[in-house]
């Protein structure tokens, strides 16, 4: 997917991120002044840039600078909040740094959903008759993720696989503020008619 506003590449610089040791990283800042949905309270700061058809959006989560990422998580994790800074915000004239990044997260589910009842489906017991003529049963259930943007816009995926083996049987004067993520943010990809969050993750050191 596109950005509805395209951050110029030659902009683009290179800048240090500082991770939450202390540390810092060289980085690809991308950089453009431009009219966003913001929002600010006294935890962290949001920023909200539409795709092409502004039918998605990802949405920053960035803590202020003397609040660590894992105080403004908690204050997340409060009722309402998250759903609240999604919602909130108002049109700021932003001069925006977000690094480039490309993040890939995977996880087996097996124990959760045989903690939701497909316990079976792992055992000798599963029947799976209606797919093949030899005896199978699941190994493993695996679900892969990755998410990357650049400057022309972001590329998000998701796949599961599940793996079997044989069983054994707007304003008019906006607001001017400065949105620097330089420091670790939290991202989220959220369907714009619905508010539902797609995909969400932490960048900690972009890549």
């Amino acid at each position: 997917m596109t950005w509805a506003e395209r951050f110029d590449a030659s902009a683009t610089r290179d800048a240090a991120f500082t991770k939450e040791d202390g540390s810092s990283v060289q980085v690809k800042m991308m950089h453009q002044d431009n009219l966003f949905v913001y929002s600010h309270n006294n935890y962290l700061s949001t920023v909200s840039l539409p795709f092409g058809n502004n039918a998605f959006s990802m949405v920053f989560f960035l803590p202020n600078e003397n609040v660590s990422f894992t105080e403004m998580l908690n204050q997340l994790k409060q009722p309402s909040h998250f759903a609240a800074c999604l919602q909130s915000g108002s049109t700021a004239d932003v001069d925006l740094y977000i690094p480039k990044f490309t993040t890939v997260y995977g996880i087996t589910l097996n124990e959760t959903l045989k903690q939701l009842g497909m316990g079976i489906a792992f055992s000798d017991m599963a029947d799976f008759s209606g797919i093949s003529d030899i005896p199978l049963c699941i190994s493993d259930v695996i679900q892969k993720t990755s998410v990357s943007i650049d400057e022309k816009g972001g590329e998000a995926a998701a796949v599961t696989v599940v793996e079997m083996v044989p069983t054994s049987a707007g304003p008019s004067n906006p607001q001017k503020v400065v949105f620097r993520a330089d420091h670790p943010f939290l991202f989220a990809i959220k369907e714009n008619s619905t508010g539902v969050v797609l995909f969400m993750g932490k960048i900690g050191a972009p890549e």
